[in-house]
């Protein structure tokens, strides 16, 4: 939510976007790592199929979000993606919580 407040300051911008970096950065190699940890316990023929499925995922978020951001930009301005970006971002937050919660209760 802060990349809409801070799109008027572009060093603080750039901070925010750098952080928002390594977070995402951070999320996809845990995210894989548990991936690859349930397919290796639950179903070792699996693994090869576990491997690509973060960046899958990754490739469907970036979809989602460029389609959202392209009605968004028409509907209101560019300026307020950042605030439906956070949407997706509460529901991924939301989904790897639960995910997360189902683990730790598989084990």
């Amino acid at each position: 939510m802060l990349l809409g407040f801070t799109l008027h300051f572009p060093w603080i911008g750039i901070v925010v976007i750098s952080i928002l970096c390594v977070f995402y950065s951070s999320y996809g190699a845990t995210t894989q790592i548990m991936f690859l940890d349930i397919a290796q316990d639950k179903y070792p023929t699996s693994v090869d199929l576990a491997s690509p499925l973060n960046s899958i995922f990754a490739n469907i978020g970036i979809s989602l979000g460029s389609v959202t951001d392209s009605v968004i930009a028409g509907i209101t301005s560019i300026n307020n993606s950042g605030y439906f970006a956070a949407i997706y971002g509460l529901i991924a937050f939301l989904a790897i919580w639960e995910a997360n919660h189902l683990y730790q209760k598989s084990k």
